[in-house]
């Protein structure tokens, strides 16, 4: 009887070279898709964070208007207390100066002023008149960077965790 590498009887299991193989095309595969999971989950966090600041930032904005709006029913100037602001913060109806911006807490599900948790958000709101004075220019900056300063309105991106929400107010009723 002759060897031969192809008798079905002589070889009875796998050589160590083909388990090697196996096992590294294997551990490859699984090791992908970790880090595929990984990248996942990391860009959730980021896109929930980018989401939360963009809401927050349009909220800085809503609460310009309030005062605009709430300034013009009771007949006064529909920019006073607002008009000039840089590096102020408006929250809730009053104007607080803060050139580094306000820290937002977490209290229950809402994002307040003062109380509740600290959190990594930041909010500054800047106005500046136009040169006619007819319209204000508002921009409301929220970042989470951790950064004790906000950059230039155009550097402030998602890349540099930074969101800004820019607009025209008009009196649009005097």
């Amino acid at each position: 009887m002759r060897f031969s590498f192809f008798d079905s009887r002589v070889r009875q299991g796998f050589t160590l070279v083909e388990v090697m193989v196996a096992l590294s095309v294997l551990t490859i595969g699984i090791l992908s898709l970790v880090i595929a999971v990984g990248r996942g989950v990391f860009a959730t966090f980021d896109s929930r964070d980018v989401a939360t600041a963009t809401l927050l930032a349009q909220e800085g904005v809503e609460l310009v208007y309030n005062i605009r709006d709430t300034n013009i029913l009771q007949r006064k100037n529909a920019f006073e207390s607002i008009d000039g602001l840089t590096g102020d913060n408006v929250v809730f109806g009053q104007v607080h100066s803060s050139n580094q911006g306000e820290v937002l807490s977490l209290s229950g599900d809402r994002f307040v002023s003062s109380g509740g948790t600290s959190t990594k958000f930041r909010r500054k709101i800047d106005t500046k008149k136009s040169s006619d004075g007819e319209t204000l220019v508002v921009d409301s900056f929220v970042s989470w960077s951790g950064e004790s300063s906000f950059p230039p309105i155009a550097k402030c991106a998602p890349s540099n965790e930074c969101v800004v929400v820019s607009v025209r107010l008009s009196r649009w009723l005097e």
